[in-house]
């Protein structure tokens, strides 16, 4: 595996990383690489954009590795946009089949993020990029529905897999999640708090604790520091920030609550938050503000309620009008398990993905 320097979620090196140029780890059988960045998560974008050109500048430095190792493969993770290109170059030089796992669409969730026009020449470069490295890839996995129909028209020679972050149900089977219906009502949110996900707004807008509500936050990202000021100035809202906690533990976390939040901004075509998986599978009613393909994985599975994107006032008329009735609460839990079970299964995907692999590897 080829690598760069943790630094998820605060977009700073991690501590044991720091100082360091090129780390070779272990992770059981498989090699890991780890190259330098510079590591940026700030809501500015010249920086944010520093921090990509580094990381595909950097990838460069796993060429002696590639030649070692002579994949059959390269799966590379886009966005952002010029590490796929990187990528794609790094196949070429090793003779590998390029295969592109794409999270969202560039520059098409850029400019739903209101970060670039689509009618700006930076736009059209952006766009004519994406379309060369679809082109050029042997398989493109994408992580939702709404990516697939997009690459059936921008890119309909393509080869393409839906591959959905999906959920470990291994981690969550011992699990018995059964909200309770007092108040308050404790509500958990766990991710990046970033522009994308306007928690921040969120929290200037709606006082929990006048609702008989909490919400916990895990996490951290570029408005930690604003959201711990807004706690600090006004501490009866009934928000809490906790630090961030490793991806084992969150099941166990999970089953303290009654429900989770699930947030976007607005409405970026083509991505699905993954901790809405995460959420069902642990059987905790998801609140979901956003659209598209998420909200209606969320209506057609029956696993919580959907407000748009970023409306804080829908979020406290649900807050106002709360089911305490234990039946509905519970039917949801249900739902949200059924679905992770037999639509979200991560195990599933892969070995989906296994098989399409094994459908563009050389004889």
């Amino acid at each position: 595996m080829f690598t760069f320097l943790p630094n998820y979620p605060a977009g700073k090196i991690h501590p044991h990383y720091r100082g360091r140029w090129i780390v070779v780890e272990q992770d059981g059988a498989v090699p890991v690489y780890r190259y330098p960045l510079f590591a940026d998560h700030s809501a500015n974008l010249w920086r944010r954009a520093l921090g990509m050109v580094s990381m595909s500048l950097s990838i460069g430095l796993a060429y002696p590795a590639l030649r070692r190792f002579r994949p059959d493969v390269l799966l590379v993770q886009s966005p952002p946009l010029l590490l796929a290109t990187s990528g794609w170059a790094l196949a070429g030089a090793v003779q590998a089949k390029l295969v592109l796992n794409l999270s969202d669409l560039w520059p098409s969730a850029l400019a739903d993020l209101g970060a670039l026009s689509r009618q700006s020449w930076s736009y059209r470069l952006l766009h004519q990029l994406e379309k060369f490295l679809y082109q050029k890839a042997g398989l493109v996995i994408g992580q939702s529905g709404e990516i697939l129909q997009y690459l059936a028209v921008h890119a309909p020679a393509v080869p393409s897999l839906l591959y959905r972050n999906g959920v470990d149900l291994a981690s969550f089977a011992v699990m018995a999640t059964v909200p309770s219906h007092k108040t308050p009502i404790k509500i958990v949110y766990t991710g990046l708090f970033g522009l994308a996900q306007g928690i921040l707004s969120l929290c200037q807008r709606v006082d929990f604790q006048a609702l008989g509500a909490e919400l916990h936050l895990y996490g951290d990202g570029a408005e930690r520091q604003q959201l711990a000021d807004l706690i600090a100035a006004q501490p009866t809202r009934g928000i809490f920030l906790h630090q961030p906690i490793p991806m084992a533990q969150i099941p166990g976390l999970l089953t303290q609550f009654d429900a989770a939040l699930v947030a976007q901004k607005s409405h970026v075509y083509g991505t699905v938050p993954s901790k809405l998986y995460e959420a069902m599978a642990a059987g905790l009613p998801v609140i979901y503000l956003g659209a598209g393909e998420g909200a209606r994985l969320v209506r057609e599975s029956g696993a919580g309620w959907v407000c748009a994107p970023g409306d804080a006032a829908a979020l406290a008329q649900l807050m106002q009008n709360w089911p305490h009735e234990p039946a509905i609460i519970q039917q949801m839990s249900r739902n949200g398990r059924t679905a992770a079970a037999l639509t979200f299964n991560r195990d599933v995907y892969l070995q989906e993905l296994l098989v399409s692999l094994t459908k563009i590897i050389p004889k």
